[in-house]
């Protein structure tokens, strides 16, 4: 009996990502531009902001001997650091609303096209409300541990948050895209921890699928390898949308419940 659910389960299984593969047409070709498009100009955005932050602190001047300087001049001094710190904290801030707002329009679309929705204002102007909330607090989670955690410890740490955080955004997507309501967080956390006996074996595949074309990324050193790797990474990453897509939206039906 054990044996035939295994079976069963495997079947499944098997079904679903023939079918992820079925659901790929001419909107998968959209889907990558998207995408690519939006790592390009978060990549400017990043580039430009560090550009930004270099100038401002090559411009910072901090005298020698601060002990030989008048009350005057320490204070002028205290003041230039401040408004540095205050400079470099608020263009963060910027930065990250601005990606945050990219990633809205872009990611919207790509998800309402995954699973079929309609991608209308409404839609896109909730999702970049969502995406406020959600990616703030993995952007946030992830400086903390950057800046409270042991340094040996952050790369574990961030690995671990990474795996999370995806596992549970594939899901949160689907189930907003497919019904606009900001409860989908609370059914999203909910949906992937009682089902997770049933997406561990998906998951496992297409994080170690990840694993393999970072790996064989970091060994090419033929020209133009990055961007190959990049493409192939973001081909991947939309079937991955197909395939978790088709996973949630089918254990949602009354069989699996």
């Amino acid at each position: 009996m054990k044996k035939q659910k295994n079976t069963n389960f495997l079947e499944w299984n098997r079904n679903i990502l023939l079918s992820s593969i079925k659901k790929i047409n001419t909107s998968f070709i959209l889907i990558i531009a998207l995408d690519a498009l939006f790592y390009a100009l978060a990549g400017l955005l990043a580039y430009f902001w560090l550009q930004r932050v270099q100038l401002k602190i090559l411009s910072f001047n901090v005298p020698q001997n601060l002990a030989s300087l008048g009350y005057e001049q320490v204070q002028a001094v205290a003041k230039s650091a401040q408004m540095l710190y205050v400079f470099l904290i608020a263009s963060f801030i910027l930065l990250v609303v601005a990606i945050i707002f990219l990633a809205s329009i872009s990611k919207g679309i790509i998800w309402a096209r995954t699973i079929g929705a309609k991608p209308t204002l409404k839609l896109i102007s909730k999702f970049l409300g969502l995406n406020l909330i959600w990616m703030t607090f993995w952007i946030g989670l992830a400086i903390s541990a950057s800046i409270l955690l042991n340094p040996e410890s952050v790369p574990a740490f961030l690995a671990a948050m990474l795996f999370i955080a995806l596992y549970f955004t594939n899901t949160l997507y689907t189930l907003f895209i497919k019904t606009g309501r900001f409860s989908s967080l609370k059914d999203a956390i909910k949906f992937n921890i009682i089902k997770a006996r049933m997406l561990a074996l998906p998951y496992a595949l297409v994080f170690a699928i990840f694993y393999l074309l970072g790996f064989a990324a970091n060994l090419a050193s033929f020209r133009y390898s990055s961007i190959l790797f990049s493409l192939i990474l973001i081909t991947y990453t939309a079937w991955v949308r197909h395939y978790a897509s088709s996973l949630v939206l089918e254990l949602e039906k009354p069989k699996h419940l």
